[in-house]
Order: C-alpha cells, then sequence, then structure tokens
C-alpha cells in the first residue's frame, strides 16, 4: 500500500478515491496469489486465476506491483528501513544535480541516519520466470547513479521476484563507499520519509468520516514489529481496558493504562477484510506535511509560466500556451520537482512538532471514535503503523479460511 509513487498530490484534490487508489494496489495480490496449504512448508504461489485465466498484460501489472511489494518488503523487513520513496518523487540528502535528470533510474530509495550508509537505492524486477536478462537490466538501472546523480556513499539493492513455480526473491547488494562526499546527519529523515510514504494511508483515513473509524488499544512498544497472537502483554491491555471500562466504548483511555498502551486510528478497507490505521503522532505528522506539501507545490507553480500547470490551481485560469515539446516537457517537470524537494526539505524539522503535537492530542485528533472489536483477527504493528485480516478477508485465500 505504501509503496511506488506518491499520489498525494491529487488525492488531496480528491480524497475520497484513496479507497480506490488502496483497493487498486491491495487487489492484484488479493487475486493472483495464494497459499498451497496450511501444512508446513506453506507456498505462496501463483493463483489458477493467474495462471490459467489473466492474459499477458495482466500478468505483466501484477509484476509491476509484486516486484515493487517485495523490494518494499526487503528495505523494511530485511534491512530495518523506516520507508521507500520513489525516485521520481523526491532526492535523498547529498544527491546530485541529475538526480532528475535524463535516462534511466531505480526504482526506490530510502534515508536513515540509524544505518550506514544512510542512503540505499533500490531496483524492483519481477516476472513469472525471472531471468538473467531481467536482473542484468537492473543493474544497468543501479549503475546509472554515478557521481552526477548520487555522489555519497550509498547502498545499491537488486531484487527479482519470480512465482514460477512459488514465490522467491532474489537480493543483490553493494555498497558504494565514496570518500569525497558525506550524506550528512539529519535526525528528521526517517520521520519525513516514513509520513511522506504513510500519506495514501492518512488520505484514506480522514475521508472515512467519523462513523467510519476505530481506535484499536494495544501494549506500548519498542518500535519492533509485533503480532496479536505472540504479543501477551497486548491481550494483557486488552482484558484490563474490558474490565475497567465495560461500558466505555469510546473516550479516552483510563489513567492507569495510559502509560503502558496506545491507541490506533484505524478504519477497514471496503470489500477486503482488511484494517490499516496509524498512531495520533504519525497522523498528525501526515496532517502537517500534506499541508506543506501543497502550499510549497502551489508556491513554486506560481513563480515560472512554464511551471503554473503543475500547481493546484483550476486549468481555467492557466495562460494559453503551445505545448511543450517532449523534451522541453521532461526538463521542465525536472526542475520543477527539484525546486520543490529543495524547499519541502528546509521544512523536514516541522514534521516532527506536528508528530509531537498529534501525540498528545490523543485520540481526540479525530474526536475519540468507538473502539474496534479485533478477536479472531490477524493484527500486525509497531510504534505508528497497523495492519490486521478479519478471519474471513479474501486476502486469506480460501485454503487459509476453510
Amino acid at each position: 500500500m505504501t509503496v511506488g509513487r506518491d499520489p498525494s498530490p491529487w488525492l488531496a484534490k480528491y480524497p475520497a478515491l484513496a479507497t480506490n487508489e488502496l483497493l487498486a494496489r491491495v487487489a492484484p495480490l488479493a487475486a493472483y496469489l495464494h497459499h498451497d496449504g496450511s501444512a508446513p512448508p506453506v507456498k505462496l504461489r501463483a493463483s489458477p486465476v493467474y495462471s490459467l485465466g489473466a492474459e499477458k498484460s495482466a500478468q505483466g501489472a501484477l509484476a509491476y506491483r509484486l516486484g515493487m511489494t517485495m523490494a518494499e518488503w526487503v528495505a523494511r523487513s530485511l534491512i530495518g528501513l523506516p520507508a521507500t520513496t520513489h525516485h521520481e518523487d523526491a532526492q535523498p540528502t547529498g544527491a546530485g544535480p541529475l538526480w532528475f535528470g535524463p535516462g534511466r533510474r531505480p526504482d526506490l530509495w530510502s534515508e536513515y541516519p540509524g544505518l550506514w550508509p544512510a542512503v540505499w537505492s533500490f531496483e524492483a524486477k519481477a516476472a513469472r520466470r525471472l531471468a538473467q536478462r531481467n536482473m542484468r537490466d537492473g543493474a544497468g538501472q543501479l549503475a546509472s547513479l554515478d557521481v552526477s546523480v548520487l555522489p555519497v556513499p550509498h547502498s545499491r539493492v537488486l531484487v527479482g521476484t519470480s512465482i514460477d513455480d512459488r514465490l522467491f526473491t532474489l537480493v543483490e547488494h553493494e555498497t558504494h563507499n565514496l570518500t569525497y562526499g558525506a550524506t550528512g546527519d539529519d535526525p528528521t529523515a526517517g520521520l519525513f520519509n516514513q509520513a511522506r510514504a504513510r500519506l495514501i494511508v492518512y488520505l484514506f483515513l480522514s475521508s472515512q468520516g467519523y462513523e467510519g473509524l476505530r481506535t484499536v488499544a494495544v501494549a506500548r512498544g519498542d518500535g519492533a514489529t509485533r503480532f496479536n497472537e505472540t504479543d501477551d502483554s497486548t491481550r494483557e491491555v486488552r482484558d484490563a481496558l474490558r474490565a475497567r471500562t465495560p461500558d466505555q466504548v469510546q473516550g479516552p483511555l483510563p489513567p492507569d493504562l495510559d502509560a503502558r498502551a496506545a491507541e490506533f486510528l484505524t478504519s477497514r478497507l471496503p470489500g477486503t477484510g482488511l484494517r490499516v490505521g496509524m498512531s495520533p503522532g504519525l497522523f498528525g505528522a501526515c496532517r502537517g506535511l500534506l499541508r506543506s506539501l501543497g502550499q510549497t507545490i502551489a508556491e513554486v507553480a506560481s513563480e515560472r509560466p512554464d511551471w503554473s500547470r503543475y500547481g493546484t490551481q483550476d486549468s481555467s485560469t492557466r495562460p494559453l500556451r503551445a505545448e511543450p515539446s517532449e523534451a522541453e516537457e521532461f526538463e521542465q517537470v525536472a526542475e520543477f520537482k527539484e525546486a520543490v524537494d529543495q524547499r519541502v526539505r528546509l521544512q523536514r524539522h516541522q514534521v516532527l512538532a506536528d508528530y509531537e503535537l498529534g501525540v498528545q492530542e490523543g485520540m481526540a485528533i479525530q474526536d475519540y471514535p468507538r473502539r474496534a472489536e479485533t478477536s479472531g483477527a490477524l493484527e500486525m504493528y509497531s510504534n505508528d503503523t497497523y495492519v490486521a485480516l478479519d478471519s474471513d478477508s479474501v486476502l486469506m485465500g480460501p485454503l487459509r479460511r476453510a
């Protein structure tokens, strides 16, 4: 849900479509993958819907979504990065003058001061049968990160995914330790990039309306990903919450539980049995970041006539002019993105203040929605993100539900 291009510039105009965007990202994986049984070792395979019924164009669409998803999994679950950003949306600290320049580039990047190098670049490749030519092509895109594009120490990661005869992923990695460049130490980079990657979930939650939102309580953790099946602390918190407030279905946590419990703002994605959510702190960070991005895009777009069509004003107010050539359009877009990114980067520190404001507000940030009933669901959560699957979810697959 959080990998790929940032849709927030247009979703901010049509937030109700955030539901559709999330469905578009989840549906291909739900339709074309399934578990092959319940006895170990369980394999994730292409479903008959894919292998027997999908035409090549549909299989190609799955390859893109699956490849990007597995690259995100490698970045976050295997390496421990907070989030990824699409190469075309923004640039990491220390990027060179041709970051948005011509030529093919890797798909994703991430930046996290807690690791060395702090900057990581990812290229995702996927196919029904992954071939050497796919990996060579991806290696070539990673090799485009020369000193004019990324002149700082960075890691390059090639992630190749195949689903014949089962889903598997190959990861190739190398580190470029450039001694003449340094990324600097920006402690807000991780939170900033995480908030940017979660804007689609923020827009989904904020468009649901009060009745479409629910809160979910868990025990406070140390930042590591946890699962409700093995999280005794969360079970204790929920039992205590039910015992202390048997008739209270909304409102603040009791004072004796507030110190060891946390709550997420969540909503169910229609038709999927999937519930997604985030902490009030991350909700506040996303709220402030989206406001800042919108203002910055509008300001930059007003500074040059050839940039005006990239802003948020109505198209009827834009000056009539000849359409630019493809080369001119590419150059103008690259210049515009770089100008926006540099200005937004100067405001990174504000995301921390917005996050802390969200923490202070707690569930009052959305007027204390009702608490959700989560019994029977599979839940996964960290300090700031939450996802759950109902037992009858289509994403469980027919064998799991049976």
